[in-house]
């Protein structure tokens, strides 16, 4: 509907309860909807003041008035109630459905002056007072719109007036029940008019907000595609400085001029690989972009596989003496295993850089229904008046010792923010000199729901002769990830695009399939994965490198034998996943 129309509505002020035609079919269909939801509450007290009606009749009626009275309620007033609650909750087409509630209302209405006809004409004196009732759940409780509540009103009004004419009531008796009756009907009539025109303000009221709404919508997506396109653009580049930094590492003697300032190099695009996905995770966070894809898993093979990589870092100054992990084999949890992973990455970052831990442990721990996860470091600690500070965006804990501070303090923000939206309560106890023991909690999985996963090998394998296929679109991004393969001593043969791999497969078959997702057209890097895997007829490892991480948290549930690694990703920890998968193949190819 069009913004600039409600809003003329609006300054108009629709007095006389009519919209343009677009917005009053609007409105009909709305007003329909409210009176159809609330119709069994509505109906039902009918139903129910007319069975009791009924009752009293029986007793307290003569028998030939009660002969025609009960009949009136029971055989012609109710069921037609009965057939507009029916009509209601099977969602009747309003052209059927709204004259039937209406009618239910007018029916009721003759019905009472039917019945007062009835007594008075064989000299029962019975009060009006049911007509009261009448007008107030027509008017009110029904909520039937002003006009046709008003001329229903009227109607029974006139009717009443006619019979007790035609059966003699006295004028001075019938003045005031006239006036009474009168003054009702005008109550209600400003009763209905109010109730009515508040209603159609809230519809219009509604229906900016769901103009502002589906704006709003329109914006985020907007938003979240630039955010992919940008994400994807950056991580590119970045990715492909990071193995080309690595390949020159390799063939310079680190002890050199020459290799410091590679090594240096090497540092300063790992700080800023970390501060872009920093600053990246924030804004998918704040931005509503990131979510949860929860399934089962077993918890110790995500916590030993994230303390593997820290120990892989081949940077002395940012490595513990040691990770130690504790987690029980048994334990399942039902999480976002990409989500959780990057939350504890963030902690252990975080002890590392601003606490100086030379030891840190990863407990994991079952309390009732929760694992409660500990990441504790034998750091510097934290002051108290900062432990709520160093949760809030671009905050860093004190620096009294003079430590240079790393980072723009975004990490343990996402840390919080990861831990909302999987269902956990983050904690810390700290002090200064004493370290620092960061928790939370996610929910238990059950063992019998987790998905088939390849066995687990910790050890690792060097990958000299190693064959690998590079599939890589992006021509600087294949040349660098080739040169650093090269300088592993992998035997690599790198394809720009999906069907020069898929048709190579009748050549030979490699030991791996290293793989970007998006390859510039229609097939993917998974479809390549998977159609090798059907045409060799058996589980070729492989692993996807994306820099599109909200596709990577759906796939990686839906393939637990692929490896799905965001982009940028560090040379160390390339390395580790292909020495451990290559390790997962010789150990599986011996047992065949």
């Amino acid at each position: 509907m069009d913004e600039k129309l409600i809003q003329q509505e609006l300054q108009r002020g629709f007095k006389w309860l009519k919209f343009a035609p677009p917005v009053e079919e609007a409105y009909r269909a709305f007003h329909n909807q409210r009176v159809q939801a609330r119709l069994p509450l509505v109906h039902a007290t009918a139903l129910a003041f007319i069975i009791i009606y009924s009752a009293l009749d029986y007793y307290l009626f003569p028998q030939q008035i009660a002969s025609w009275t009960i009949p009136i309620r029971l055989f012609l007033v109710c069921p037609i109630i009965a057939l507009a609650l029916y009509a209601g909750m099977h969602s009747w087409p309003r052209r059927w459905f709204m004259p039937l509630y209406n009618g239910t209302y007018a029916l009721g209405g003759l019905s009472v002056v039917a019945i007062i006809w009835i007594a008075h004409s064989q000299n029962v004196m019975v009060p009006y007072d049911g007509l009261f009732l009448v007008l107030i759940y027509g008017y009110f409780l029904m909520a039937i719109p002003f006009y046709v509540a008003t001329m229903i009103s009227t109607l029974i009004y006139g009717l009443y007036l006619l019979v007790e004419l035609d059966v003699g009531m006295d004028k001075t008796t019938l003045g005031f029940n006239a006036f009474f009756l009168f003054g009702a009907n005008l109550i209600g009539a400003v009763g209905s008019y109010i109730q009515e025109h508040a209603q159609r303000t809230l519809f219009l009221n509604l229906q900016l907000v769901k103009i502002a709404q589906r704006g709003a919508e329109r914006a985020n997506r907007s938003k979240t595609r630039f955010l992919a396109a940008a994400s994807h653009d950056l991580r590119q580049p970045l990715n492909a400085m990071s193995m080309l930094a690595e390949s020159l590492s390799a063939k310079m003697d680190r002890n050199s001029e020459e290799g410091i300032i590679v090594g240096k190099l090497r540092r300063s695009l790992s700080q800023l690989s970390d501060l872009f996905k920093s600053l990246l995770d924030m804004s998918q966070l704040s931005m509503g972009v990131v979510k949860p894809n929860p399934r089962h898993f077993y918890l110790h093979e995500l916590v030993r596989r994230v303390a593997m990589e820290f120990d892989a870092i081949d940077i002395p100054s940012s490595r513990p003496e040691r990770i130690e992990t504790e987690c029980d084999e048994e334990l399942v949890a039902y999480s976002d295993p990409i989500l959780l992973e990057r939350m504890l990455r963030n902690l252990i970052t975080n002890a590392l850089q601003h606490a100086d831990a030379k030891a840190i442990r990863v407990n994991c721990r079952r309390l009732n229904n929760v694992l409660e996860i500990h990441v504790v470091d034998d750091g510097v600690g934290i002051p108290s008046r900062d432990i709520k500070r160093i949760f809030k965006e671009f905050q860093q804990g004190g620096d009294e010792e003079g430590r240079p501070r790393t980072g723009i303090g975004l990490g343990l923000a996402i840390v919080r923010q990861l831990a909302g939206l999987l269902g956990g309560a983050l904690t810390v106890k700290s002090s200064p000199g004493a370290g620092a023991d960061f928790s939370f909690t996610i929910a238990c999985g059950r063992a019998n729901l987790v998905a088939p996963q390849p066995e687990a090998y910790p050890e690792t394998r060097t990958l000299g002769g190693m064959s690998v296929w590079l599939v890589e679109d992006d021509q600087p991004s294949r040349e660098a990830m080739r040169q650093l393969l090269d300088a592993w001593g992998v035997q690599v043969e790198a394809f720009a695009d999906a069907r020069t791999a898929m048709g190579r497969l009748h050549d030979e078959t490699p030991d791996m399939i290293l793989s970007d997702y998006r390859l510039g057209g229609a097939i993917s890097g998974l479809d390549v994965v998977l159609s090798l895997r059907r045409q060799s007829g058996r589980d070729i490892p492989a692993v996807i490198i994306s820099a599109d991480v909200e596709m990577l948290q759906v796939e990686a549930g839906r393939y637990p034998s692929i490896i799905f690694v965001a982009k940028p990703v560090t040379p160390a920890r390339l390395y580790l996943i292909l020495s451990r998968e290559s390790a997962r193949a010789v150990v599986e190819n011996a047992a065949e």
